[in-house]
């Protein structure tokens, strides 16, 4: 089990806020020990962790049809 602040220390290109985010939005899976606040801790373990980011994994393939590139400058 890993705190929000561990997390991003072990993963660096992890913001903290985002991570928050998505606790407060319940995609990642938490526990929160404690009270609220700044007298409660959220964990997270980094199975859990690594199931969401997989989760998220955006294959590589063509390009949306309405995609497209602007050169022009």
């Amino acid at each position: 089990m890993l705190t929000i602040k561990q997390l991003c220390e072990k993963y660096p290109y992890l913001c903290p806020s985002t991570v928050y985010l998505w606790v407060e939005q319940r995609q990642l899976p938490h526990y929160r020990l404690g009270g609220k606040g700044r007298r409660g801790r959220i964990v997270v373990d980094e199975a859990d962790f690594a199931a969401f980011l997989a989760s998220r994994k955006v294959d590589a393939g063509q390009l949306r049809p309405e995609f497209k590139f602007n050169h022009a400058r």
